[in-house]
């Protein structure tokens, strides 16, 4: 073997030696005092109920205490709260709502 191959193979065997294995956080069963639980949320999207661990597509569900604790007293006020959602009154009328939700709507 030539002595590029040898050295190669030597650095390899050398981090593959010296590495560790990567620690992972163990998950905490018990919320910490900040966070909050909404309880059972159940969706309706694919015009059945279920749970929303069981829901395939990203889902944004909001408590009560938060829509009172951010002061929102419409529904143009939730597009702070939700991510990649829009919503704004339409253009000549004020009874209408447009919204997108990641650029679709």
């Amino acid at each position: 073997m030539n002595r590029f191959v040898k050295t190669a193979l030597l650095a390899g065997a050398a981090s593959c030696a010296l590495s560790t294995g990567a620690m992972a956080q163990d998950a905490s069963v018990n919320a910490t005092a900040g966070e909050s639980s909404l309880g059972d949320v159940i969706v309706t999207a694919r015009r059945r109920d279920e749970q929303l661990k069981d829901v395939p597509v990203a889902v944004s569900a909001i408590s009560a205490e938060t829509l009172q604790q951010t002061g929102a007293t419409d529904i143009t006020a939730l597009q702070q709260q939700t991510p990649n959602a829009t919503v704004q009154i339409a253009r000549g009328s004020n009874s209408t709502l447009i919204s997108f939700i990641r650029g679709v709507g």
